[in-house]
């Protein structure tokens, strides 16, 4: 009898050590298998980071085709803008010898005239009447680039006051301007081109905006030797019907 509980006892312990180690393989087994799905996730969370990213870099390249074809617009448009100037200077340019050669031939008339008409000594005293040597009616491309001045009156009444050679008028030289109507000080460039004396730089600002000029305006220029500098007054505004 104590030989078969012994064997009974003995069995019944083994199937107890084979209970212990099959629930130790099943757990084994849903550790393994938590890990494998937890490796998984992680590398679905990695895949998901990847398509993010790449998501990312698509639109900061998207981002950086925009920029550049702004860029490109902005170029073209600047370019556009300087082939109008271009083409507004050229037009310009290309109506100066027929403004130059009508100012001159109206210049040669009214000298002509002048001197067939008066001696020289009423010449003296119409000169001394009239203190405002260069007068100019304003036309419209003095109103957009420079103020064009006739060459008889640029030789003779400025030329000989600013004590400059040739090489140095052609070169450009500023010139001081007092303007005696607002009593304020200006500054302008006096330079030769093409056989035109002009004044350019600040003429546009400085006198056609700050003073309102407009075509058929009557402007004139005379020497100040006292402020060793030319006078400038807006002589007649032109009244529009």
């Amino acid at each position: 009898m104590s030989g078969a509980k012994e064997e009974t006892d003995e069995t019944m312990g083994n199937e107890n050590d084979l209970r212990r180690d099959w629930k130790r393989e099943q757990q084994n087994l849903l550790a393994a298998r938590q890990s494998v799905l937890m490796e998984q996730h992680n590398i679905l969370m990695a895949q998901q980071n990847i398509l993010t990213e790449q998501h990312n870099v698509l639109m900061a390249q998207q981002n950086i085709l925009m920029g550049q074809q702004k860029i490109l617009t902005e170029q073209q448009n600047a370019l556009m803008a300087q082939q109008k100037i271009y083409t507004e200077q050229q037009n310009v340019a290309d109506r100066q010898p027929m403004e130059i050669t009508g100012q001159k031939k109206v210049q040669e008339n009214a000298d002509q005239q002048h001197s067939s008409s008066a001696n020289p000594a009423m010449q003296q005293s119409s000169s001394e009447e009239e203190p405002w040597k260069i007068k100019k009616v304003l036309q419209d491309f003095d109103l957009t680039l420079r103020l064009l001045v006739a060459p008889s009156l640029a030789r003779n009444f400025m030329l000989p006051v600013l004590n400059a050679t040739d090489y140095e008028i052609e070169k450009g030289i500023d010139v001081e301007i007092w303007d005696v109507d607002t009593h304020t000080k200006h500054s302008l460039f006096f330079t030769k081109k093409s056989n035109a004396y002009i004044l350019v730089n600040n003429w546009i600002n400085d006198f056609v905006c700050r003073r309102g000029l407009h075509k058929w305006d009557e402007i004139g220029l005379r020497w100040n030797s006292t402020r060793n500098c030319f006078d400038f007054s807006v002589l007649r505004r032109h009244q529009s019907v």
